[in-house]
């Protein structure tokens, strides 16, 4: 049997990204997790046959969680995940293009932008005069 590591396997910097360590034979084990990065969780017990624990990277990369077990009858298990960590950068300020407006007219106006990590973009526009046109996924 092994140890299970269930979670993300990409995010990006600075945000936390849970993860499930299982064995499904044992209800009750000691666990040491490498997240990496060099930061670990010490051995510590676990009551169940599952726990949940969040890590945060603060630097882009590959990395491989690796986590030992060790059951109520000193039985080991390992068990790895590689996940890997980017940078995520806002979009560029939007561009609009359009009539200036007159009261009590309809206009039609384009808005476009690019990502520099190549991600999808929505746009939420407000007139101005309390209304919107919610977001736009694009």
């Amino acid at each position: 049997l092994e140890l299970i590591i269930d979670g993300p396997s990409c995010g990006v910097v600075g945000s936390i990204y849970y993860y499930t360590f299982c064995i499904n034979d044992t209800e009750a084990f000691k666990l040491f997790i490498d997240w990496g990065d060099g930061t670990y969780e010490d051995w510590f017990g676990v009551y169940g046959p599952e726990i949940e624990l969040g890590h945060i990277w603060y630097e882009c990369g590959n990395y491989t969680i690796r986590a030992i077990a060790i059951d109520i009858h000193n039985r080991q298990y390992d068990g790895t995940l590689d996940v890997t960590i980017i940078e995520n950068n806002p979009p560029n300020p939007p561009m609009i293009d359009g009539p200036r407006p007159k009261v009590g007219e309809e206009y039609e106006y384009s808005f476009w932008t690019e990502d520099p990590d190549g991600d999808n973009i929505s746009y939420y526009v407000e007139w101005g005069d309390g209304t919107s046109d919610g977001w736009s996924y694009r």
